[in-house]
């Protein structure tokens, strides 16, 4: 085990290799490492889990390849790691990202909301994901992550890239549900279409998305917007 904050703020270590036998990374272990350009994990790894906000921050941070043996990547594991480019996710990766559900008395009298926490949110230079052929929850298609349990004529997006300053989906998928959380924290997207094949927005599927100042639906197609799918987006004109 890799304890929470372990190295936190060690801003001259260049290079983390995580030992064969450590199962579990901890919350903020390598927060703010400013200096990692590397995450090494052996081939053989018994990791599991990748905790709440392990590396956010590490800035010169490009390149990370989860090993099979994660199970779990945590809300903000890598988020804000401003040069990030090369992500591949295992085969045994079942959860990206965190949804954790509030209970309050709202309004309209509803008892509980949810809030959603990306994993690779904010990260300025990530346009593409790769994944393993042999994961079962999910697979990329034109480097955008999607669960594979749906047909690609009616796709859920599980994860977009933040990098990308405009909303895509190419690979001969029509994409017809964005999920929870999906979007949130792109921060390069701005004039945002969504596409008419588009039936459901997911909750807080385009939260804090900063950048953004124009949200455009077209007639005849999203049928649902879910809790907070815009939610904080402080520059939206129209």
């Amino acid at each position: 085990n890799i304890a929470e904050r372990a190295f936190s703020g060690c801003s001259y270590l260049s290079t983390a290799t995580i030992g064969k036998h450590i199962r579990n990374i901890g919350a903020y272990a390598f927060e703010n490492c400013g200096n990692i350009r590397v995450v090494n994990f052996p081939s053989d790894s018994f990791c599991e889990v990748i905790g709440v906000g392990a590396f956010s921050g590490c800035t010169k941070l490009q390149k990370v390849t989860i090993p099979d043996s994660v199970k779990v990547i945590r809300g903000g594991a890598f988020s804000g790691c401003s040069e990030l480019f090369d992500v591949t996710i295992g085969s045994g990766v079942a959860q990206i990202g965190d949804a954790t559900v509030s209970h309050y008395i709202d309004e309209w009298g509803d008892d509980a909301t949810m809030d959603f926490d990306p994993a690779f949110g904010n990260c300025a230079n990530l346009r593409d994901f790769k994944v393993s052929k042999d994961n079962a929850i999910y697979e990329a298609i034109d480097g955008c992550i999607y669960y594979r349990s749906t047909p690609n004529t009616a796709k859920t997006l599980a994860v977009y890239p933040s990098g990308r300053g405009d909303l895509h989906f190419y690979g001969g998928v029509t994409v017809t549900a964005i999920g929870e959380g999906a979007c949130s924290y792109c921060n390069k997207l701005k004039k945002l279409t969504i596409p008419q094949s588009v039936k459901d927005i997911g909750i807080e599927a385009f939260a804090h998305c900063e950048g953004v100042t124009n949200v455009y639906i077209l007639a005849n197609s999203v049928t649902n917007i879910s809790f907070g799918a815009f939610a904080w987006n402080m520059n939206t004109m129209d």
